[in-house]
C-alpha cells in the first residue's frame, strides 16, 4: 500500500502523545507529563469535546487548507472510523445551521452549512441518520 501523500505535519500512527505547551511563549512546559492521546480521547465527554473544539479553534486561524488537510490524513483511517467521523459532522452541520443569529463573522459559515444541510436533505435521508442516533 502506498504511503498517503497528504498526512497532516507531524502525524503518524506512532504520535500518541501530546506534549503540552505553554499559553504565553508556546514552549513545551515543563510543569506537566506529556499526555497519552488514546488516554485522553476516552476520557472525553461531548460538553469536554465541545470546550476543547472551542478552545482550538480560537487558539489560531484554522484555514479550509488546515481542514482539507485532516480530511486527507484520515483517509488512513479504518473506515468505521471514517463513518463515524462524517455522520458526527453531519450533525455538526445541522445543530449549527439551525443557529438563528448570525454576524458579520459567522454569517457566510452559517448559509453554508445551511445550504449543505438542505443538499443533503434533497438528495440523502438525513432524517434517518438522526432518528437512528436518537434510539440509541
Amino acid at each position: 500500500m502506498k504511503p498517503n501523500p497528504y498526512t497532516l505535519d507531524g502525524y503518524s500512527k506512532g504520535a500518541r502523545e501530546i506534549t503540552l505547551k505553554t499559553m504565553e511563549t508556546g514552549d513545551p512546559d515543563p510543569n506537566y507529563e506529556p499526555l497519552h492521546v488514546d488516554k485522553l480521547a476516552r476520557s472525553m465527554t461531548p460538553s469536554n469535546f465541545t470546550y476543547f473544539m472551542e478552545k482550538f479553534f480560537n487558539s489560531m486561524n484554522h484555514t479550509v487548507r488546515d481542514g482539507v488537510k485532516f480530511g486527507q490524513a484520515m483517509i488512513e483511517f479504518h473506515p468505521s472510523v471514517q463513518a463515524n467521523a462524517v455522520t458526527w459532522l453531519l450533525g455538526v452541520l445541522i445543530g449549527i445551521s439551525s443557529q438563528k443569529y448570525t454576524d458579520a463573522r459567522n454569517d457566510t459559515a452559517i448559509k453554508a452549512a445551511r445550504l449543505m444541510v438542505l443538499a443533503g436533505k434533497q438528495k440523502y435521508d438525513f432524517q434517518y441518520i438522526i432518528d437512528q442516533e436518537t434510539m440509541e
